[in-house]
């Protein structure tokens, strides 16, 4: 983890990079809640960074996909 990142970026990354198919769900979900805090906080002040929002909606799209596969019968993570 970089200490310049932002919290949700440093949650989303650790999601995406789970190896233990046990422990991506719950990290899905911290992940999750940290970006909408933070898009929470965006609609109170404008960003820092104009490309933040942006990158807060394509995180949660890419969870949502891992979250999809996870959720297969499969029961294998993307890269698996």
């Amino acid at each position: 983890m970089r200490h310049n990142d932002p919290t949700w970026y440093s949650l989303f990354r650790e999601a995406i990079l789970e190896a233990k198919r046990e422990k991506v769900i719950p990290q899905i979900d911290r992940a999750r809640n940290a970006i909408w805090i933070r898009m929470s906080e965006l609609q109170s002040a404008p960003p820092n960074n104009q490309r933040e929002p942006s990158d807060l909606s394509d995180a949660l799209r890419y969870l949502a996909i891992l979250s999809h596969h996870v959720g297969q019968e499969t029961g294998k993570i993307l890269w698996e």
